[in-house]
């Protein structure tokens, strides 16, 4: 900035938001300067003073309303910095059985990958579902570790269930992402499968499956019996 005449100068600083698909997050901090310009000889010498506005200060506050932070208790003793940190990504678990009814106490695990149906690499997270079925990973790096700002990778994961509720069976199914997703950084998973059905004690219970197998057995014996009785005979009737 230029000036043609001594006098002090006030002005708003603030970051430009950014679009709703950007993996960086627009920094809502509002600082505020105020240069004087004094003479120096031929010359027009400019000395600025900055200042850290409260948070409930935006962008679109009126200039009117900002005259107030001008004074010590908000003075910067440096000059004002923006942080743009990463968007992080939330998955949810949902998880039911065959009967529609949400299930506790089924342990998922997020794994990092190299690739889309990849080798599982190193466990990032793990977790159990609680009362209403669901459990729910937030803070998920969007980048690979280590990444560069200028050449960010975006970081796979696979999402599993590691570990069954007692009583069920454990689900197969591997669910490979990154994020963002169709340019959203939140996505939820739903896991089905059921109780393992066992035989009811109420009903024909182990007991009658135990006498259905002694009767199988036995007619399985009788036939036996009866090809070597045919046997013996058959060969009574050569002689």
């Amino acid at each position: 900035m230029s000036y043609s005449e001594p006098g002090v100068y006030r002005y708003k600083i603030y970051e430009k938001s950014l679009n709703n698909n950007n993996d960086y997050i627009t920094d809502k901090k509002v600082y505020l300067v105020e240069i004087t310009v004094k003479e120096n000889g031929a010359s027009l010498v400019p000395e600025a003073v900055y200042y850290k506005t409260p948070e409930t200060v935006t962008s679109s506050t009126l200039d009117a309303d900002l005259h107030q932070y001008f004074t010590s208790e908000y003075k910067l003793t440096s000059v004002p910095v923006f942080d743009n940190n990463t968007q992080k990504g939330k998955v949810t678990v949902i998880k039911t059985d065959q009967s529609d009814q949400l299930v506790q106490g089924v342990q998922f695990t997020i794994y990092k990958t190299t690739g889309e149906n990849e080798a599982l690499g190193d466990v990032y997270t793990s977790d159990t579902t609680k009362e209403k079925g669901e459990v729910i990973f937030d803070n998920i790096p969007i980048f690979k570790e280590g990444y560069q700002s200028s050449t960010p990778e975006y970081q796979w994961y696979c999402l599993v269930e590691s570990a069954p509720k007692d009583g069920y069976s454990i689900s197969a199914e591997k669910h490979y992402f990154k994020l963002p997703t169709k340019g959203s950084y939140e996505i939820k998973f739903e896991y089905v499968n059921g109780v393992v059905i066992m035989p009811d004690a109420s009903g024909i219970g182990t007991r009658g499956f135990i006498v259905m197998g002694a009767c199988i057995l036995a007619f399985g014996a009788m036939l036996l019996m009866g090809y070597f009785f045919t046997g013996y005979k058959a060969k009574r009737r050569i002689k």
